[in-house]
């Protein structure tokens, strides 16, 4: 789970959030990263296999072994990741792009997709 996503439409690496993981049976943490990350609005990040991937404002999902926190991917930088990640077929796929009522400017809209391998 991730957390800190109100940051008010304001710099996103000057809010920047937390990462953890949750034992579902004991409620305790089986690890927490805290302000590893520049803040995302309003969008789930998403647990494929062992890596936990977060998306952020700054354009950057990053990916996090689900076991133990641990950095272990970076996608490139694109447009603010503005959408929930979704993984298929070992496709990873977002939106980009934070409309201006929100903040965001009028280009750097998209989709990306990432085949990720062994």
């Amino acid at each position: 789970m991730w957390g800190n996503n109100n940051c008010d439409n304001a710099d996103p690496g000057q809010h920047l959030m937390d990462v953890a993981a949750v034992d579902i049976d004991t409620d305790a943490y089986l690890w927490m990263r805290h302000e590893v990350q520049p803040a995302v609005l309003e969008s789930a990040g998403f647990l494929a296999g062992e890596v936990y991937f977060v998306g952020s404002l700054d354009g950057i999902v990053r990916g996090y072994d689900a076991m133990t926190g641990d950095d272990v991917w970076a996608s490139d930088m694109h447009g603010p990741v503005a959408s929930s990640l979704w993984f298929e077929n070992d496709m990873l796929i977002w939106g980009t792009g934070v409309p201006v009522t929100f903040g965001g400017a009028e280009s750097g809209f998209g989709v990306v997709a990432y085949r990720l391998g062994e």
